[in-house]
């Protein structure tokens, strides 16, 4: 990435925004939001930090009425670390590292085109009480988030973890509680490994009353797979979710590893508690993993979040602490 390339998009950004601001909300509409997360934190190596523990990003969005139930959407989102003011993995990833899309929104669905979290990523979220991304206390982040990529050497010959470029994404309707969401791309990847093939994935969703449930099916450009597995219900006050992950590396020896995780959480006021664990199998170890936080809401927008992770590797325990303020808007 060049040094100018940054500079140029936030102009066009810039750009973008001053002029949507002059077009009527019935006809377009062009949003900025964003969510900015910065903290202090010990991590599992025992090394101090200035950083983001979750996620800082700035994303540009909106949709334009094109008549007959059909709608234009787009939406561009830059991903940072809040500490430097970098681009978040500035040495192998785009600026428009979290999402670049654009589709049509009807009553049959929504059909988006550009790069963006595959069905598992945009899904499994919902299965773990930090949304799968909290350097310290996260479940998910720790044991299975990085078991599978959808794309080995996307990001400037690097693994992409989530996002599927050159991508196609479907979201169906809600139908009685159902959804049904597809992922996958046209193109092969020739250097990806595993024969150069197609990157697929789907989705099956169903929300009711409380309860929430997901199964999805991912495969990338190399032929590793990856099935996920999500419950949450609330129940007594508390919201309970578990999530069960098996992914499988298409290689000579197959790697595989299968991760199952449990959290909690629960709202009293201003304060979130939050509790989650779980064990990862990876061929002949074994890693479990235990996260607590607590969340004291200034606002609806404006968090104050303390984090602690206890992690139990083959090899020796680890511990990581972080105090961190999140602000959404």
């Amino acid at each position: 990435m060049s040094s100018q390339e940054p500079v140029r998009a936030l102009r066009c950004l810039c750009l973008v925004v001053s002029l949507g601001a002059g077009v009527p909300a019935s006809t377009a509409g062009v949003m900025l939001s964003g969510y900015l997360d910065i903290g202090l934190y010990r991590d599992f190596a025992r090394v101090s930090h200035v950083g983001t523990l979750q996620r800082s990003n700035i994303a540009l969005s909106g949709e334009e009425d094109l008549e007959g139930g059909l709608r234009l959407t787009f939406r561009l989102s830059h991903r940072l670390e809040l500490d430097t003011g970098a681009v978040e993995g500035a040495e192998k990833n785009p600026f428009w590292h979290d999402e670049a899309t654009v589709g049509l929104r009807g009553d049959a669905g929504t059909l988006r085109v550009g790069r963006a979290l595959d069905v598992i990523h945009a899904n499994a979220w919902a299965f773990d009480p930090w949304d799968n991304f909290n350097r310290i206390a996260s479940p998910a982040w720790q044991l299975w988030h990085s078991n599978y990529v959808t794309d080995r050497v996307s990001n400037q010959g690097a693994p992409e973890p989530a996002r599927l470029s050159d991508g196609v994404f479907y979201d169906s309707p809600q139908w009685h509680g159902l959804t049904l969401q597809a992922s996958g791309s046209p193109e092969r990847s020739a250097t990806a490994g595993g024969g150069g093939g197609h990157a697929l994935g789907m989705a099956l969703g169903y929300q009711h009353a409380g309860a929430q449930g997901l199964l999805a099916h991912a495969r990338n450009r190399a032929g590793d797979r990856d099935t996920f597995l999500g419950l949450k219900t609330h129940w007594i006050g508390v919201t309970w979710m578990v999530g069960y992950d098996h992914s499988r590396h298409a290689d000579v020896r197959p790697s595989t590893g299968r991760a199952l995780t449990l959290g909690a959480s629960r709202t009293q006021g201003p304060w979130t508690l939050k509790l989650g664990g779980g064990r990862l199998v990876k061929d002949a170890g074994a890693s479990r993993f235990l996260g607590l936080g607590l969340d004291y809401g200034f606002s609806k927008r404006t968090v104050l979040s303390f984090s602690a992770g206890h992690l139990r590797p083959p090899s020796r325990v680890q511990h990581a602490l972080g105090l961190g303020l999140t602000h959404r808007f």
